[in-house]
């Protein structure tokens, strides 16, 4: 490092912060398709990437600059978990198309292809939709596309709802409505002053 300079505190020297978010219709899509014996080589799943607004994605910052900017700088990151959907619509979907620093993107996992059971374990922790248990992986194709089909109407029906009415609330009546209440999420993720373009 050189002098005068030291590793951002608020990125921890690493310049971005990647989070994967779990699309729970894309994990039982695949999981039916492992059931009936139509193994995938990859799938996908989303990306986001924000360029840490303390140093500017460098990972390195002015020790003076530091010192003059305080609290703000030093503040960290919020932790995104739970259900992804109120975060989506709130803050992704402001975010311009080829935004230079916050990104929202499909990429390529071969997770899918025979971890299953880590898959839903850690769509619990990030996701969009319902959160899946490991109910699921005893769910035979049939009753994995009934639940498919429940997601995908939740999701169109979130979609065609002005902005201002997704609430919290909101999405757990969808849910419920849908009889799909073992699968409530238990925490959403909002989102923090980082997660807009500046």
């Amino acid at each position: 490092m050189e002098p005068g300079f030291a590793v951002c505190p608020k990125c921890s020297g690493r310049g971005l912060m990647r989070y994967k978010v779990w699309e729970s219709r894309r994990v039982l899509s695949s999981l039916s398709a492992l059931k009936m014996g139509r193994k995938r080589a990859t799938d996908h799943v989303w990306l986001i990437e924000i360029t840490c607004p303390g140093c500017d994605g460098t990972g390195r910052i002015d020790w003076i600059s530091r010192s003059m900017r305080g609290s703000t700088l030093i503040r960290p990151f919020a932790s995104l978990e739970g259900n992804m959907d109120l975060y989506y619509f709130r803050a992704v979907e402001s975010w311009p198309r080829n935004c230079p620093t916050h990104k929202y993107d499909l990429v390529r996992t071969h997770y899918f292809r025979e971890h299953m059971e880590k898959i839903v374990e850690l769509s619990q922790i990030r996701y969009m939709g319902i959160k899946l248990n490991a109910k699921v992986l005893a769910m035979n194709p049939d009753e994995l596309g009934d639940l498919y089909d429940c997601v995908i109407e939740y999701q169109g029906h979130l979609m065609a709802l002005p902005k201002r009415e997704i609430t919290r609330n909101r999405i757990r009546a969808e849910i419920t409505k849908r009889g799909l209440a073992e699968f409530m999420p238990d925490k959403f993720a909002y989102p923090g002053p980082d997660d807009f373009p500046w």
